[in-house]
């Protein structure tokens, strides 16, 4: 998954406090500044085609985009591991980076593989990993080549179908034992899934692809500039989009816009609320329409969010926190060991 990086003044006013509640689903914590909504406007017509493809498919992960940071050493005072994707698989955390594979099975990381990883996500039961210009299973197997030089910059499923955002040659879809295009040569940002279709973040805006078919869809913006989509999170019944001036939530027909100032870089879920991380170190949440910024540890720019063990993880550019009682923590790397991958397959991702 890659971001945009831009830094900017975060606007937020007024204040009040929530609770947290668990729903087992999403990510939480919270101390609070309210910020406002900004427009509720209807969605375009019928959005027009821009793309038909011939076919594309396989299914769907338990990776949230989000983020952490922190202005103090590691709690443990160990190095930090670079910011990437975290997953997770029953009782392991994961972290996919420039740093390779890492897994946390308790209170630290632990070494999987070395290679640097681009992208992440879980499918039929296994862990497909994007490295070195090849897509594979961490358990070791299945291992398809690609047929291009570019990055892969985010990972999802759609219908039982993986799919492979890229940096500059667009969308690609795995079809048996290779990758297939299916959409001009996009600078893909992100993927999510949705119950109204594959949606694509690009640097020449927001895509979506059903029945073969890409459709392009405006984002609905008051302001003047236009909105480039980073971070993408489905959770029913909300698509929510980070851009490089906020956020914005769609329900399948209209858009709410949420003015933020700021780049959106990672969007996560937890305690019934969406938990947006920033390109500025900022977390905040969202609760139905209410915008507030909540503790997080400043440690730089937020790159994934995660709800694992009840609790709410962030992989910044400064490493990889917890939020624990009442505070942030750093978790442990141990760079000297590694790690047996997976070798049973994933019974559930929930």
């Amino acid at each position: 998954m890659r971001t945009l990086t831009s830094a900017v003044l975060l606007l937020l006013c007024a204040a009040l406090v929530v609770g947290c509640g668990d729903d087992g689903g999403g990510s939480g914590v919270a101390e609070i500044t309210t910020g406002i909504e900004n427009a509720i406007a209807d969605a375009e017509g019928p959005d027009q085609a821009v793309y038909a493809s011939t076919e594309i498919m396989l299914p769907d992960p338990d990776i949230v985009a989000g983020m952490l940071t922190d202005d103090s050493e590691s709690v443990y005072g160990s190095p930090a591991l670079a910011a990437g994707v975290l997953a997770k698989s029953g009782d392991t955390l994961y972290l996919a980076g420039i740093d390779g594979l890492w897994a946390c099975r308790g209170e630290q990381f632990e070494l999987v593989s070395e290679a640097p990883v681009d992208a992440s996500v879980f499918a039929d039961g296994r862990h497909w990993i994007a490295e070195n210009g090849t897509l594979r299973t961490v358990d070791g197997t299945a291992e398809i080549v690609t047929e291009f030089a570019a990055q892969i910059t985010g990972l999802a499923v759609d219908r039982g179908d993986i799919y492979a955002g890229t940096a500059g040659v667009g969308v690609w879809k795995l079809d048996g034992n290779s990758l297939v295009s299916v959409s001009p040569e996009w600078d893909v940002l992100a993927l999510a899934a949705t119950d109204f279709g594959l949606f694509a973040a690009t640097t020449d805006g927001l895509r979506s692809y059903r029945d073969d078919r890409w459709f392009r869809r405006r984002l609905d913006d008051t302001s003047t500039d236009l909105q480039t989509p980073t971070a993408l999170l489905y959770r029913y019944p909300y698509l929510f989009v980070g851009t490089d001036h906020g956020l914005l939530r769609y329900d399948g027909g209209r858009w709410a816009q949420f003015d933020i100032g700021v780049e959106v870089t990672a969007l996560g879920w937890h305690n019934a609320r969406l938990y947006i991380g920033t390109d500025d170190g900022t977390l905040l949440t969202l609760e139905g329409t209410v915008l507030e910024t909540v503790v997080s540890p400043e440690a730089g720019a937020v790159r994934s969010i995660l709800r694992f063990d009840r609790r709410l993880h962030v992989a910044t550019d400064d490493g990889v926190f917890r939020y624990r009682h009442g505070h942030f923590e750093q978790i442990e790397v141990k760079e000297t060991t590694k790690l047996e991958p997976e070798t049973e397959p994933i019974a559930s991702l929930q």
